[in-house]
């Protein structure tokens, strides 16, 4: 889906595993656990699976890093498994792995010690290995020391940020934190990620952090940038649709949505047609797509409309859906430019012989992509700049 940013740049991306600069081990899950023990190692297990774009990009970005390959081959017993053949199915039952990348650091005796979830760029990866070794910063002993009584806020903090790495929630210990923090603080970016990723803030919107963040939106935003605080917003959002389409009391159902809407005013419009869209069997194809037909009309979600956008591009030839595909690219870029549908935008563009829009389009996606701090894989939209360039000096 063209909404999902990192799955959209990985995607083409092919897994390397022979020119790694990691010396990832062969041989059976028991006989790695032996190794370690015999080499006095802590296992780092890559659980991967073939489909996961992240996956694919840490294969040739991360994992082809020269001072990441000297510094896992130095202190780990390195090791891939596919979590969805052979031993790695029992694997991910076993070390509960429902997320991709999984980095998991486990020692011989097969004890989980720390973990992180997702693609990390090398400086950041580096920054996990290393606390995988540290007994002060694994994640597992944080929790060890955490159910002992330990509150100190130092150690909340490093506890909690280990969590988030690792999708985990502890919304007592976030608590706890929370009350210790200054307003200035509270407004921070890592505890923004924080109140995100550690508590349950976000899955209901009557939660004081919920509201409280909204209240203070503005400061959030001027902190972490408008993406991010658009990312706490649209996180709220779509959990409370999804809560009210799923309510089968239809007086509760309409006290939810009302609500709702007073919470997210400039979403008013678009609520009763994306909850009819949410509620339309998905068997029922005619209704199901006249349901999305009136949502587009009135959607003022950025990534939903990209990705129609991008499906129309890839699917279509017919000018007239072509426009239409630029009209939700583009209400989507009014809403938040993006690299993701700037490049949309520039494709379209592009299907439509417009070139010197095309072309400027592209340039603006290709500088939001530098301003990123993980910066995507832009080659896809290099290759697309190229093929304007050569269609503007035939034309």
């Amino acid at each position: 889906m063209r909404n999902l940013l990192l799955n959209l740049a990985f995607s083409l991306m092919i897994i390397s595993t022979g020119y790694s600069q990691i010396d990832f081990h062969e041989g059976t899950w028991t006989e790695i656990k032996q190794k370690a023990l015999d080499a006095d190692k802590i296992i780092m297990i890559d659980a991967y699976t073939t489909w996961c774009g992240p996956c694919k990009w840490m294969a040739a970005n991360t994992f082809m890093d020269t001072a990441v390959g000297n510094f896992v081959n130095t202190n780990f017993i390195a090791y891939k498994m596919d979590m969805e053949k052979g031993e790695g199915l029992d694997f991910a039952k076993e070390y509960e792995v429902k997320a991709y990348p999984t980095i998991l650091y486990i020692d011989g005796t097969g004890k989980l010690i720390h973990k992180s979830i997702g693609a990390s760029a090398s400086d950041k990866f580096l920054e996990t290995c290393k606390a995988a070794l540290d007994p002060a910063q694994q994640l597992f002993t944080l929790k060890e020391r955490y159910a002992t009584g330990d509150k100190d806020k130092k150690f909340l903090r490093t506890y909690l940020t280990a969590l988030g790495k690792a999708n985990e929630r502890d919304p007592e210990a976030f608590e706890t934190y929370w009350q210790m923090l200054s307003e200035e603080e509270t407004f921070e970016s890592d505890h923004f990620w924080m109140m995100m990723n550690t508590s349950r803030g976000f899955e209901d919107i009557h939660n004081p952090l919920f509201i409280y963040f909204r209240d203070h939106y503005n400061d959030y935003e001027a902190s972490i940038g408008r993406s991010a605080a658009l990312q706490g917003l649209n996180s709220a959002y779509n959990n409370a649709i999804y809560q009210a389409s799923k309510e089968e009391d239809e007086k509760e159902s309409s006290k939810n949505i009302d609500y709702i809407k007073t919470i997210f005013p400039d979403k008013e419009v678009e609520v009763d047609a994306l909850i009819n869209y949410r509620k339309t069997p998905r068997k029922n194809t005619k209704a199901l797509n006249q349901a999305k037909e009136e949502y587009l009309k009135v959607s003022v979600d950025y990534n939903f409309l990209n990705s129609v956008a991008w499906d129309i591009y890839e699917n279509s030839e017919d000018s007239y859906e072509l426009e239409k595909g630029l009209s939700y690219a583009e209400r989507s870029v009014a809403i938040n430019p993006e690299w993701m549908n700037l490049d949309t935008k520039a494709a379209l563009l592009y299907k439509l012989a417009r070139y010197d829009e095309a072309m400027d389009t592209v340039k603006e996606a290709l500088a939001k992509a530098e301003e990123q701090d993980f910066k995507p894989d832009t080659s896809d939209t290099e290759e697309l700049k190229g093929k304007i360039a050569a269609a503007m000096k035939t034309n």
